[in-house]
């Protein structure tokens, strides 16, 4: 591996083969070009160089690569493939298990709806069932992380958005909190907060939130004020400041450019601040009504633009370090447009075990080893196929 110092790195330049950085992680996939802030992101970090086995070539130079939108070479595959034991990997079992845990998923979210009516309706909820929760998802990302990331930001019929996201920011967080080996009550904070931070989305009329044509300034403010709402809710239901502030502050930014009050970096609670990026993220990715979600890695690029003005570039890491890019059982195109199926961790991210049909035969293929084939996309099979 070539160590890259950043103050090597220019924009609009790009790295001949994968970046990583933290070891393991791809920073920069190979034939992409650079953005400023791409650059600004390994400087809030403070990381002094990139790893490669290639090399970075400037904007002058990189002209000499192949675009990364260039499709591989189909005779690569059957190379990397050539040499593999046949492995018939049965497909059923990732659908099965993602089947089950559909059903919990679904559970969570019916459960979360009950807890926030109770305390809009009655300032209480039944915490011990509250907790008993929070452990069942606790279980299922210790053990089945990448199966659940799957699901999550999928859509579910007669359920709503906002108390699904809200499912998906809880687990986001027992995410993060898992990955930076979190204090027990920091956690539980982070949790019950992600849990509850947009209770008073749920206070503002539907026909709103599910509006076709541009919303009003009137509506627009209506929709502003869920943060304080959700905030009087959760202190009268008798939550701590703490976790009541994800309410209150997750739309605020540590330039003083959010809402509702303009707070900076010093006056945003840690939770308000990581819950403000899992509220993002999730959003971003998330099936809804009107426009469509975006994959992973575009809004982790999203958050890298954000990083060190709306959020705090420290959690950022923490949180893209903790996410699956590629969940097992993702559909994904590959660079030659052979389609292709996430069957396991390689270690690295963005270049997972896939599994390939070559001959007509399921095959497995490593693209941590073989790097002349990436991924290109994610792929949805046409399902009258």
């Amino acid at each position: 591996m070539n160590e890259i110092k950043v103050e090597d790195i220019k924009v609009g330049g790009a790295f001949s083969e994968d970046a990583y950085i933290f070891n393991d992680m791809i920073f920069m996939p190979k034939k992409t070009h650079i953005k400023d802030f791409h650059i600004k992101a390994l400087e809030d970090w403070k990381i002094s160089s990139v790893s490669c086995e290639g090399v970075f070539m400037t904007a002058d130079r990189s002209s000499d690569l192949e675009s990364s939108e260039d499709t591989g070479n189909s005779n690569a595959l059957n190379a990397a493939t050539s040499n593999n034991n046949e492995k018939s990997t049965d497909s059923t079992v990732i659908d099965t298990k993602n089947n089950e845990l559909k059903a919990v998923y679904f559970e969570w979210v019916k459960k979360l709806t009950l807890f926030c009516e109770t305390i809009i309706r009655a300032n209480t909820l039944n915490r011990v069932a509250l907790q008993n929760m929070i452990q069942d998802m606790e279980a299922v990302i210790w053990k089945k992380s990448d199966a659940i990331q799957l699901i999550m930001g999928t859509n579910i019929p007669n359920v709503s958005r906002v108390l699904r996201q809200s499912i998906d920011c809880a687990l986001y967080s027992l995410m993060m909190a898992k990955r930076m080996n979190m204090a027990v009550l920091m956690k539980n904070n982070l949790v019950l907060g992600s849990l509850f931070h947009d209770i008073g989305m749920l206070k503002i009329p539907n026909e709103i939130l599910t509006k076709d044509l541009p919303l009003t300034e009137e509506d627009k403010q209506k929709i502003r004020e869920h943060t304080v709402n959700g905030f009087v809710c959760l202190r009268d239901a008798k939550f701590t400041p703490i976790i009541a502030s994800a309410a209150l502050q997750h739309h605020e930014r540590i330039d003083g450019s959010g809402y509702p009050q303009s707070k900076q970096a010093a006056e945003i609670t840690n939770v308000g601040k990581i819950v403000g990026i899992l509220d993002t993220y999730s959003a971003s990715i998330s099936v809804k009504e009107f426009g469509k979600p975006i994959h992973a890695k575009e809004a982790v690029n999203n958050l890298l633009q954000l990083s060190g003005t709306s959020f705090d570039p420290q959690l950022v890491k923490e949180f893209v370090k903790s996410i699956s890019f590629y969940p097992l059982g993702s559909m994904v195109l590959l660079s030659n447009g052979i389609p292709a199926k996430v069957i396991g961790n390689s270690g690295i991210a963005m270049r997972p075990i896939v599994q390939v049909v070559v001959d007509g035969k399921e095959q497995q293929l490593n693209l941590r080893e073989h790097t002349d084939i990436y991924i290109k996309t994610t792929y949805v099979p046409d399902s009258k196929g």
